[in-house]
């Protein structure tokens, strides 16, 4: 693979030939060996003036494994990218796209933080005449680009997350709200109507002085039963203004 050609100025890999070799089959085969094996592979291709330029600076010797670093950190990011892209489009739950966020931008960060520190390493240990360093350090920052652009696009998502979780609580608030008017307008109805047919259902003649007054009960069913569809009706007008409210959240 071309990439993984050693790190003369005609083998070494662009930012687009990175993209094309993770989606070739010889990529994901070669990626399946063991890091020091593909390291090893990699010294082995080296060219004649390769060697012995490295042989002046042995830092140099650590490119190859610099370019494997960089073709698998930008397969990292694009995995990445694609799975938090499949968490927003594919309807999953609000708990399983805050628990990508929170993988995803530990991920980045940390792949940030190493990538800042192999920069650093190559700037102080590299010699300063090797004609390979500046192209390998141009990868990097190409890699870092790359990389602060995957924590832009994590920043976006998780702010529209927040708002997602913000207008989610509200409906839950909204919804108990109503539970709760309702639960305090049966009661409301079931308390009244209870004492009405429990003061009809004893004997009339002892509640007073053994002639019952019917009108009486009448009467205080008649208020009791006009107060009741008052608070009903209020009830429904305060129900339906917050259902309405929900349909435009």
């Amino acid at each position: 693979m071309a990439c993984m050609a050693g790190f003369t100025k005609e083998s070494r890999p662009t930012p687009s030939q990175w993209a094309q070799a993770i989606n070739t089959s010889a990529t994901a085969e070669y990626s399946q060996r063991t890091l020091a094996t593909r390291y090893i592979a990699s010294l082995n291709r080296l060219s004649p003036s390769a060697v012995r330029s490295a042989d002046c600076s042995p830092v140099e010797y650590a490119y190859p494994y610099l370019h494997i670093l960089a073709v698998e950190v930008f397969a990292r990011l694009q995995r990445q990218s694609f799975l938090l892209e499949n968490q927003y489009y594919e309807g999953v739950s609000l708990r399983a796209q805050t628990e990508a966020l929170e993988e995803g931008w530990a991920i980045v960060h940390d792949t940030r933080l190493y990538m800042t520190n192999s920069q650093k390493s190559i700037v102080q240990f590299a010699a300063p005449t090797s004609p390979h360093t500046p192209e390998l350090l141009r990868d990097y920052r190409t890699l870092m680009g790359q990389i602060r652009f995957v924590q832009g696009d994590l920043r976006d998502y998780a702010n529209r997350h927040i708002g997602m979780l913000t207008l989610e609580d509200s409906r839950k608030r909204i919804e108990q709200t109503v539970t709760v008017n309702r639960l305090t307008k049966l009661a409301f109805v079931y308390i009244p109507l209870n004492f009405v047919t429990s003061a009809f259902g004893m004997k009339i003649t002892e509640l007073g002085t053994g002639k019952g007054r019917l009108w009486m009960f009448f009467t205080v069913a008649v208020a009791l039963g006009g107060i009741v569809l008052a608070s009903v009706s209020i009830s429904l007008k305060r129900s339906w203004k917050s259902q309405k409210k929900i349909g435009q959240l």
